[in-house]
């Protein structure tokens, strides 16, 4: 079926022959030919149209034929790629760019997932090998007509556009030992279609043929040769491959929408495959600065082919497929590199020929690209060339042709990570952490805070070490999640969201103010400080150097910043991380907020970002405030009233939540289970130690347990109680002003508290349980709480601006922000536990002795309404411990000279409990468990149940 007729475009009539020449001759350029295959095992329609949009085109643009085939705009299609020689599905209003005369294959879909094969398109194999490959670059290309058995159809004629190429000119050699029919079949084949790849320097190639007297074959007339289609990579060049990535990078940054397949196919024009597109970006992005500029400045040359350039930076030979085998002959495409295998072609570049003594040509036919028959001397097949191989040709050893690569270099090893490059230190603004990177380089960590956040690869290249995976076994709250539950997070996604917010802080601060110079490499090595300011941090987190190590290795002062040095030069030596010494020192300083640690250079408010020592204020939810004046972070005193909320509730959360009650005391049962377990385990020795520091984590306490060694039962014991909620119990509190806290640590000492509880037999104590009282059985916690400065106002150390006077800062005063604002922003937390609940109400008796004594015994204050009497509902109502007739000289003696509070401390009648008290109060808000119990409270029997009436006599009960 032929619609060649179907329609035929109005032409002006013409004023004379020529001018209707000239008008046919034009239309005729943007004509082409539609092939349709409209239904299965039909004859397509052959369609031959003028495009009036040429080169661009649209199935759409052609009415009638969409209405014959009822396809609507949104139709799918299969459109085929000459290029790709694949399928391809579009709408019919898709536009694709068309060549002069080409033939244009079509056929129909049910759906978008269903359509036609290739067996129910007749004559599919003879149009497809009328295809044309369309060129690689500007140009016009022409169809090349297929050499089959049978009279080719001659094509149609139009202008020709540029000369014909020479036929070579046979050599004597090539002539004496050729005939004629070989020669006239050399042209016929080189007429038949042999089509030239106008993107490819030819005369950068020089090819080699068979000795002489070889005979030339003859053409196989039933098929044609095959397009010389661009493989992608290995036929590129690093300036084309570099100039294809920027211009995908660009679009993936000005559509966000477009996908990578999309980009990548539109920079390349060939097919897209995920794995090996994905590989060689990451070769290029992994390669160094100066290493891709030199085979950029090469351009054309075929030296600068893009599989010399892989070797350099993976190290391998130089086929892609080999991967990191090394010519080894291990793993896929092992020794490949040794010799050519049967149908590779060996390409060898004219500059090594010219060092060989042989004569590159300067113009080369394209006869040359025939191929040539095999020669016994030769292993492999060869490209021809004007003249027989150089002496000394080994086609065994390709590997003298390759040129040297550079020692200086080759990284290291094949996964050596950058993160740092050359231009980083220019000050230019890069935007979003995810917006100035091509999303393919971009990963997205979910979060319940932040929603997504991105990283780049070097971010992600610190990430996926085993030391910054170690922070996933490490609870961020510590013992905090044995009491809340929703307490679960670690340090690992904690540290994701510091790096997050520290670099939007340095972001923002190089966007808003282009004066500070702030550059990519301080964004970088900010970011890196807050993801790795953690690092250092032990099991159960502030528990490990809070409470651990200071009981376990007395007189070391070692801190978790410590540690995090440490681990910090353990994840870039071991991971391959490419970091220079003085970045490494500045990520050092910025974790531990301290300048003298690295060069005075250093920009100083940088330094306010992950550990600011100034105010306490590090990466917050403030960035849109923050400004830096006189090299010191300041915010808008608009804000003044949420950072004060912010300290504020710093305060309340340790008071609340970190410092609990329970939490502590299971804090103390972890530590001595640890130290128990430690004289057997020696594991608090590997703080020093980065490899066996990798594997402290909270999993420690299952090891323990899974032990079973006699030595580590007190300790497999200790853990066990926690896991039966059998606590130590917290026996009395009392909050201290700030400036007692070091009186509180000399006064209230496990020692003294059983001294006093001890210095009256009488007092009503079980004399046996009192005796058995010892130090170790009594615990005195001593925590501060403040707002972040101690019992310092924050707000005094933070500076302000407003918008009237945008450089310049000043600290705010009291009225500026608010009148309600406490006194005091710290206090002291003094708690006693016990480790055993019989000695409850014996730790507490002489607890209070103490506490009275400390100020010489209670005062009288006729404005202080008498104190509540404590009833605790299933307990007798307690009594304050007698005054002692016998004086405790060093206790008085100590409270003399430690008389420093404004008032009296006086016992905590919430806690009161009798001496002789063990175990745990019930609780009066607690709800009863059954009408029985809520009547025994009330003293009420509970009601007889009725008895049953007996059931009549049946005939089988009575006795006859």
């Amino acid at each position: 079926m032929d619609g060649g007729a179907a329609h035929v475009p109005t032409l002006p009539l013409p004023t004379s022959p020529a001018d209707a020449r000239t008008r046919m001759e034009e239309s005729l350029k943007r004509s082409v030919t539609i092939v349709f295959w409209y239904k299965p095992h039909s004859a397509p329609i052959r369609l031959h149209e003028e495009v009036p949009t040429f080169p661009l085109l649209q199935l759409s643009q052609f009415p009638q034929l969409v209405a014959d085939l009822a396809l609507s705009p949104t139709s799918y299609v299969d459109a085929y790629n000459p290029r790709a020689r694949t399928w391809e599905q579009q709408t019919v209003s898709a536009v694709c760019v068309v060549q002069s005369e080409q033939r244009l294959l079509f056929r129909t879909r049910m759906s978008l997932l269903q359509g036609m094969a290739d067996a129910e398109c007749p004559d599919l194999h003879d149009e497809i090998a009328l295809q044309q490959l369309p060129p690689l670059s500007g140009g016009v290309g022409k169809r090349v007509a297929p050499s089959d058995a049978g009279p080719a159809p001659p094509p149609p004629k139009q202008p020709r556009t540029e000369p014909a190429p020479p036929l070579p000119t046979p050599t004597p050699e090539s002539e004496s030992a050729g005939s004629s029919s070989s020669s006239s079949a050399s042209s016929a084949s080189t007429r038949a279609g042999i089509s030239k790849r106008s993107s490819v320097p030819r005369d950068l190639f020089h090819h080699f043929m068979p000795p002489a007297g070889a005979a030339l074959p003859l053409p196989i007339a039933h098929a044609s040769p095959p397009p010389l289609a661009k493989r992608w990579p290995n036929d590129y060049t690093v300036c084309e491959l570099a100039a294809g990535f920027r211009t995908m990078d660009a679009v993936l940054t000005s559509e966000p929408g477009v996908t990578q397949r999309a980009a990548f196919e539109r920079a390349f024009g060939c097919r897209y495959v995920k794995s090996t597109v994905c590989r060689h970006r990451g070769v290029w992005r992994r390669a160094g600065r100066e290493l891709r500029e030199t085979y950029e400045r090469m351009g054309a040359d075929r030296r600068a082919v893009w599989t010399v350039f892989l070797r350099q930076v993976e190290g391998g030979t130089m086929r892609t497929d080999q991967g990191q085998s090394k010519g080894k002959g291990k793993g896929r495409g092992g020794g490949r590199a040794d010799r050519p295998l049967a149908g590779e072609m060996t390409v060898v570049m004219a500059p090594q020929m010219a060092q060989m003594g042989g004569a590159a040509p300067s113009q080369p036919s394209s006869s040359s690209l025939l191929p040539r028959p095999r020669s016994p001397a030769v292993r492999g097949p060869i490209m021809g060339s004007l003249g027989p191989p150089p002496p000394g040709f080994d086609p065994n050893n390709l590997r003298q042709f390759v040129p040297p690569v550079e020692k200086s270099v080759r990284p290291s090893r094949a996964t050596t990570m950058r993160l740092m490059d050359s231009d980083d230190d220019k000050a230019e603004p890069s935007g979003h952490l995810g917006s100035v990177r091509p999303l393919s380089t971009i990963r997205r960590f979910k979060d319940s805070v932040h929603d997504y956040m991105p990283f780049g690869p070097e971010v992600c290249a610190i990430i996926d070490t085993p030391q910054f995976q170690r922070l996933r076994h490490i609870k961020q709250l510590g013992t905090s999640y044995y009491v809340w539950p929703g307490a679960s997070h670690n340090r690992f996604e904690h540290s994701l969201g510091v790096a997050f917010l520290s670099n939007l802080m340095a972001e923002h601060l190089q966007q808003s103010q282009r004066e500070l110079g702030i550059t990519l490499r301080d964004i970088k090595c900010v970011t890196i400080a807050g993801l790795c300011h953690d690092l250092g941090h032990g099991p159960w987190s502030h528990v490990w150097d809070g409470q651990f190590i200071p009981r376990a290795l007395p007189g070391n002062k070692w801190k978790h910043e410590d540690a995090s040095d440490m681990m910090f030069d353990t994840l870039v030596r071991e991971n391959d991380l490419e970091l220079p010494e003085d970045d490494v020192a500045f990520v050092k300083a910025l974790i531990a907020g301290d300048r003298t640690k690295c060069k005075d250079t250093e920009k100083p408010f940088l330094f306010d970002i992950v550990a600011n020592k100034r105010n306490g204020l590090d990466v917050d939810k403030l960035i849109h405030s923050a400004r830096v004046i006189e090299n010191e972070i300041c915010y808008d005193i608009k804000d003044a009233n949420q950072i004060y909320e912010l300290c504020y509730t710093r305060f309340s959360l340790h008071k609340r939540i970190y410092n609990h009650k329970t939490a502590k005391a299971i804090e103390y049962m972890i530590v001595d289970a640890l130290l128990s377990a430690d004289k057997h385990m020696h594991f608090a020795k590997d703080i020093s130690n980065a490899r066996r520091f990798l594997y402290l984590t909270d999993d420690i306490m299952t090891r323990i347990e899974a032990t079973e060694q006699p030595e580590l039962e007190e300790a497999r014991a200790i853990f066990h109680r926690v896991h039966r909620r059998d606590l130590y119990r917290c026996v009395d509190y009392k909050v201290f002003p700030w400036a007692e806290q070091a009186m509180c640590q000399s006064y209230f000492t496990p020692e003294a508290i059983v001294d006093a509880a001890k210095g009256d037999p009488d007092g009503g104590a079980d004399p046996a349980l009192l005796a058995e009282l010892e130090p170790g059985d009594v615990i005195v916690d001593i925590t501060k709480m403040h707002y972040g400065m101690g019992d310092k106002n924050p707000l005094e150390s933070v500076k302000f601006y407003s918008k009237q006077h945008p450089n310049t800062c000043e600290k705010a005063k009291k009225e500026d922000i608010s009148l309600l604002m406490p006194e005091v922003f710290g206090e002291v937390l003094l708690r006693v536990y016990t480790r055993d609940d019989r000695f409850f109400g014996i730790i507490q008796a002489g607890y209070n002795t103490l506490l009275k004594a400390l100020g010489g015994g209670p005062s009288e204050d006729p404005l202080q309404s008498p104190p509540r009497s404590p009833t605790p509902p299933v307990f007798p109502a307690p009594s304050t411990p007698p005054r002692k007739t016998r004086p405790l000289s060093r206790v008085h003696s100590a409270g003399a000279r430690l008389l420093s509070l404004g008032t009296t401390p006086t016992p905590n009648t919430f806690m009161a409990v009798t001496k002789d008290f063990q175990g745990r109060a019930a609780s009066p808000t607690r709800r009863k468990s059954g009408k029985r119990e809520r009547d025994a409270e009330k003293g009420e029997s509970p009601p007889k149940k009725k008895a049953k009436p007996a059931p009549p006599p049946t005939d089988d009960d009575l006795e006859f």
